[in-house]
């Protein structure tokens, strides 16, 4: 009889065993969700995105409108939008030029189509921004090259870095 009752609370043991490690590992996908909501990023992505020439006829000026999101349960900010620029010289080097957002230059085309997004730009937990980014570029840095590629890389106010990567870019011409 003491053998049975052995085995009986053996299996009850099992079971209850059983049991608590399946709430503890719900436990723990709850706790890592959570975890994942608070980790810091932003994400951004691109609406449109053009070029003007300037009128002088030196030089560009690239205008991106981005919608940059908060998917965390933190607030957090947009401390810089750099543009990276790709392009071959006339040796058939890559080189890359990054250039920072600078509103003073937008084309006159799209000014009046949205506001431009001014840096510092918060960015509340679970919202989304957006606005126009304007990068001005010599001419002469542009003479001869073939572009190869854009990255638009915004910087987050934890010096972490997201991008989105334009592979169209629509000329504007007067």
């Amino acid at each position: 009889m003491g053998d049975v009752t052995s085995n009986i609370l053996a299996g009850f043991a099992l079971l209850l065993s059983c049991v608590s490690l399946y709430f503890s590992w719900r436990a723990q996908q709850s706790v890592d969700r959570q975890e994942g909501r608070r980790k810091l990023r932003i994400r951004p992505s691109l609406l449109n995105g053009y070029f003007e020439k300037k009128p002088e006829g030196h030089g560009r000026v690239y205008a991106f409108f981005l919608s940059i999101s908060n998917p965390s349960d933190a607030d957090n900010a947009v401390a810089a939008v750099d543009m990276h620029l790709s392009y071959l010289t006339t040796t058939r080097v890559l080189m890359t030029v990054k250039l920072a957002s600078n509103n003073e230059y937008a084309p006159t085309e799209i000014r009046s189509s949205g506001a431009p997004l001014t840096i510092p730009a918060r960015v509340a937990a679970h919202d989304t921004i957006s606005g126009w980014c304007y990068f001005p570029i010599e001419g002469s840095l542009l003479e001869g090259v073939q572009v190869e590629g854009y990255k638009i890389v915004l910087t987050d106010s934890h010096q972490l870095e997201s991008s989105v990567e334009p592979i169209i870019v629509q000329e504007i011409s007067r």
